[in-house]
């Protein structure tokens, strides 16, 4: 397609950016809006579980640079096995220790699979038998030292070295398992504990044990819909949580990250954990991506994370399987290859921004930083066919690379602002849009200190009303939200700094259609932002 050098100046001084994508008989056409942001990308992660490390590999080394610098994974998703009763040694630390002293901007995730035996109503870390907390002689869970078990927790992993960004205190609390797993149901019963009640006691415990903060996730289900649902709609007090997370083993149906994005407006949300076994029901690795390109587009997830990034051999889901007997044998999957497309090129602290395309068969996902001078752009192809896409994106240079059934994550070329890049059936393709051509930017330091108040994002959600996100240094804090006419239609405060300087709330009310102002007020400082609401 030949551009004129009219739509070229208008598009460029619109902050657009245009690519057009060809087909036999269809020219679809892609847009960019680089200042229409949603929201802010935490990372890319997954597990290490189940001793299945690459801690104890020969190749360890290989291994963890093929993890950490070619795929950029920046989270770690770990378990924890502390018994405060045993004082025991845990096999994460050293780990994790191995992986900070090399790559000390990635973070961690710790989550429980099981407390200690002592803690359980069946004396094991074992899920059979409706595991769940045990009761004391009073006949009471025991909330209050199961919340001191999780403060003993955290005070050990920190002071070996590990520093612990995220706590989920139960990995998927509503269901019933055989393996390791201890039910946390909605509400108390007769024979099971309850999650909100369990989460008030570790929350209580860490908020006056702790000289610093770890930030709260939950309730980390199996599925969205009625998994998630029925927890979010439980008498469980989700102020003390910073970010939904939730895993997708029960389907990762479009209408239903939908509705997970209406549920969990005013907090991030983050998928935890998932896998797809090659040849699966779900499909194999094209069908991940589908996933996780929805994920981010559609539900609006700022954090993506595998159940496993190592795993025993065989395994087709995880990044390698290794062998586990102590060989040096280890194998890349297609999922490696698949999830690099996101984790290489979109950087922590970067954005989801506006793509779209008219071509049905063609999934596009944008990101970039807040300057809009690196940006990396996401293509699945999943139409019957070759595609071709030319790209006019001006000043942008980087480089393309693509897998399919033979490619893995294959250098297709450098990138100019009139690039036509082929598109394979059945394809991922990631155009990765640097600044200057120089690369990854420097990745958000940990617990930065906020001296300014600023609102990051504020969206609208009809009927609901308007979320926002934003950041603001200690101390009392104010959110208002007012019509075009100036009448107050809205207030929040907080009084405590909560989550390294970062809040979200959602500010409730079926408002009517127009234009809102969303005001900040943290000290002396004012900051505002305009949000459009239709209903």
């Amino acid at each position: 397609m030949k551009w004129s050098n009219k739509i070229s100046i208008i598009a460029v001084l619109a902050g657009f950016l245009i690519c057009a994508v060809r087909s036999p008989g269809h020219a679809a056409l892609m847009t960019v809006n680089a200042d229409n942001k949603f929201q802010v990308i935490e990372g890319f992660g997954g597990g290490f579980v189940f001793d299945v490390f690459p801690y104890n590999h020969p190749k360890k080394d290989e291994l963890y640079d093929s993890i950490f610098n070619n795929a950029r994974i920046n989270i770690v998703r770990i378990a924890n096995w502390y018994d405060p009763r045993l004082n025991n040694d845990v096999k994460e630390i050293p780990m994790m220790l191995d992986i900070l002293a090399k790559w000390p901007h990635v973070k961690v995730m710790l989550t429980s699979w099981s407390p200690p035996p002592y803690l359980k109503s069946n004396d094991s870390y074992s899920g059979t038998g409706q595991a769940s907390l045990k009761k004391n002689s009073d006949s009471l869970y025991m909330y209050e030292e199961y919340g001191e078990y999780w403060l003993q927790s955290i005070q050990w992993f920190r002071n070996h070295g590990v520093p612990v960004d995220w706590l989920s205190i139960q990995n998927e609390p509503g269901c019933p398992v055989d393996y390791e797993g201890c039910l946390l149901e909605t509400a108390e019963s007769p024979t099971l504990a309850s999650y909100g009640r369990a989460l008030d006691a570790v929350y209580e415990k860490i908020s006056i044990g702790l000289n610093e903060p770890v930030l709260f996730i939950g309730p980390d289900v199996m599925g969205i819909s009625h998994y998630l649902n029925r927890f979010l709609e439980a008498d469980i007090d989700w102020n003390k949580i910073y970010a939904y997370c939730h895993h997708y083993y029960t389907g990762f149906y479009v209408e239903w990250m939908q509705e997970a994005a209406i549920r969990c407006a005013g907090k991030p949300a983050y998928q935890t954990e998932f896998c797809i076994n090659e040849g699966s029901e779900w499909g194999g690795w094209f069908e991940h991506a589908q996933c996780i390109h929805n994920s981010l587009a559609i539900q609006g997830v700022s954090m993506y994370c595998l159940f496993a990034l190592t795993y025993k051999p065989a395994s087709t889901h995880c990044f390698f399987s290794l062998d586990t007997s102590g060989g040096d044998w280890y194998e890349a999957r297609p999922t490696y290859y698949m999830f690099k497309h996101f984790s290489k090129s979109i950087h922590p602290g970067w954005r989801r921004i506006e793509a779209t395309v008219d071509d049905p068969g063609i999934a596009i996902a944008a990101f970039s930083n807040e300057l809009n001078d690196s940006m990396a752009v996401v293509a699945i192809n999943a139409a019957d066919g070759h595609r071709t896409l030319n790209c006019f994106l001006p000043g942008k240079t980087g480089e393309v690379h693509q897998t399919t059934e033979t490619r893995k994550y294959d250098y297709q070329g450098a990138f100019n602002d009139s690039a036509a890049i082929d598109l394979d059936t059945r394809s991922i393709t990631t155009i990765d849009l640097h600044k200057n051509n120089m690369g990854v930017e420097t990745p958000l330091k940990r617990n930065a200190s906020i001296t300014t108040a600023r609102i990051m994002e504020a969206t609208a959600y009809p009927g609901k009303g308007v979320a926002a996100r934003f950041i603001a240094p200690p101390g009392p804090v104010r959110l208002s939200l007012f019509d075009f006419k100036g009448n107050l239609r809205a207030d929040w405060s907080c009084e405590r700094q909560c989550n390294g300087g970062t809040y979200c709330c959602l500010l409730r009310g079926a408002f009517p259609s127009g234009m809102y102002a969303v005001i900040l007020t943290s000290g002396t400082t004012v900051a505002g932002k305009n949000v459009a609401l239709a209903r």
